[in-house]
């Protein structure tokens, strides 16, 4: 029996790294459509895990919040090459049509089989262009109408998108990046998932920072986030951002963190 229950345990293991294998070969395949936004899904699955576990989350709640991380962007597989590609603003046509892959997303993973604790990933993951006031797509959702794990997805696709290189800009400036994030709280975002989010270690924040688009692991981007102080916040850091003189503690922690904001291992 021992051993039965032993084979068992190894074939549920097995099991799960065939998943957790599929559903990130699947996440990246529709990354690389564009290689601009290479990594984008597999950045906000590990910012929403930061963001769930700061929130105090369960483990089945983080582990569906990662799959609908992953698989968030998979209607894209719906949208026309020249228009996801496009370098430049978009028509209002064009827009409604890149707005359509949410739709295209919950349509697609509606029809997979999930166990039981992954069954909300479909909803989750076609949540993350909803809105707090109800403006966002493609449901209009509002509020609570919207699950928790979607509005972290909300936050963390939102700020992957603007601390990323698009076809049309650079990645934003780090504070501007956090003042719009408290700017649109209780409008675009959960207020109080914007409060645990600027209680994430900068640290940790910085290690996901250093997975953009695939540049990999390099000394000298590790050598950076080793000079963070692990326990100060992203909040903290956005105090001494906004301060007309920083001590010099504060001072060092802002030249290493922008160091390591614009640090990619190679020249943009």
């Amino acid at each position: 029996m021992r051993g039965v229950a032993l084979e068992n345990a190894t074939l549920a293991k097995e099991m799960k790294i065939s998943f957790d294998s599929f559903v990130k070969t699947l996440s990246s395949t529709i990354d690389a459509r564009d290689p601009i936004t290479a990594g984008h899904s597999e950045r906000v699955a590990e910012y929403s895990l930061l963001l769930g576990e700061e929130m105090e989350m369960q483990h089945e709640e983080l582990e569906a919040l990662k799959y609908a991380s992953l698989l968030h962007d998979i209607g894209k597989i719906g949208i026309q090459e020249d228009i996801l590609k496009k370098d430049g603003r978009l028509t209002e046509r064009e827009y409604r049509h890149i707005q359509k892959h949410v739709y295209y997303t919950h349509e697609i993973l509606k029809n997979v089989h999930f166990e039981r604790h992954l069954q909300l990933v479909p909803e989750i993951a076609a949540s993350h262009h909803e809105k707090m006031d109800g403006t966002g797509y493609h449901r209009g959702l509002k509020g609570q109408e919207i699950l928790l794990s979607g509005r972290i997805l909300a936050i963390s696709d939102v700020f992957d998108a603007i601390t990323s290189r698009r076809h049309y800009r650079n990645r934003m400036a780090f504070d501007k990046v956090l003042t719009i994030m408290k700017r649109d709280a209780g409008t675009h975002f959960d207020p109080e998932c914007v409060d645990a989010f600027f209680n994430i270690p900068l640290s940790r924040m910085g290690a996901v920072l250093l997975m953009d688009r695939g540049s990999g692991v390099h000394e000298e981007g590790l050598s950076l986030l080793e000079q963070l102080d692990p326990g100060i916040t992203v909040g903290e850091y956005y105090k001494c951002l906004n301060k007309e003189v920083m001590s010099k503690g504060e001072a060092d922690v802002h030249r290493v963190f922008s160091n390591l904001y614009h640090f990619t291992g190679k020249t943009d």
